[in-house]
């Protein structure tokens, strides 16, 4: 009677917690699925198809949407400032809001007087930002939920100007790495302007 009742156990968890084997099947699906739904998008129109069939796939951005974290840059490159012989000016945060990595670093060399190479700059600050996320995590309500039930339904990707173990790091903290397909950081991108050269590359891969 033990033996049965455990191996039924063993069936019954086997059977609900999907291994990494299924998980990826399932995301290659789920795009199999969307470029089925995107080719009929583009032969009959949205108008004529259902919503859920008319969506062939969801991005998210990262700052604003899954992390609330322009404070957290904001004392970093503050941080980096005061360590390195610059000077903070008080229009320097509103300056920065929307530089890429490559414009805030050089920000901070030209205008705050950081005397470093823009490139040591961005290393300096991307590494105090990313001791404030292992300590803690600024996720936004609801964003971590809101993801995982996305995910069951349409396959995801995520499109962001910020840098790439920034975005590597925030989605493997909280747990939702294999929730996205593709992933985009500005700094993989050359072409200009910057968010259509993101959202370009996004779909490419």
């Amino acid at each position: 009677m033990t033996d049965a009742v455990t191996h039924h156990a063993d069936s019954v968890t086997h059977h609900a917690i999907p291994d990494a084997a299924d998980k990826a099947s399932n995301r290659r699906k789920q795009v199999r699925e969307a470029n089925v739904r995107y080719r009929a998008r583009r032969r009959y129109g949205r108008s004529h198809m259902p919503m859920s069939e008319a969506i062939a796939a969801l991005v998210f951005d990262l700052d604003g949407v899954l992390v609330d974290s322009e404070s957290v840059w904001d004392a970093a490159r503050r941080e980096v400032v005061a360590r390195n012989g610059g000077r903070w000016q008080a229009d320097a945060t509103r300056a920065m809001m929307g530089m890429s990595s490559p414009e805030w670093s050089r920000y901070l060399h030209d205008q705050l007087g950081v005397p470093l190479k823009p490139e040591q700059i961005n290393a300096l600050v991307i590494a105090a930002l990313l001791d404030q996320f292992r300590r803690r995590l600024p996720l936004l309500p609801g964003a971590v939920v809101a993801v995982r039930r996305l995910a069951d339904r349409w396959p995801l990707g995520l499109a962001s100007s910020a840098n790439r173990p920034v975005i590597d790091t925030v989605l493997k903290q909280a747990g939702i790495t294999d929730c996205f397909v593709v992933t985009v950081s500005g700094e993989e991108v050359a072409s200009s302007p910057r968010k259509a050269g993101i959202q370009k590359e996004f779909y490419r891969r």
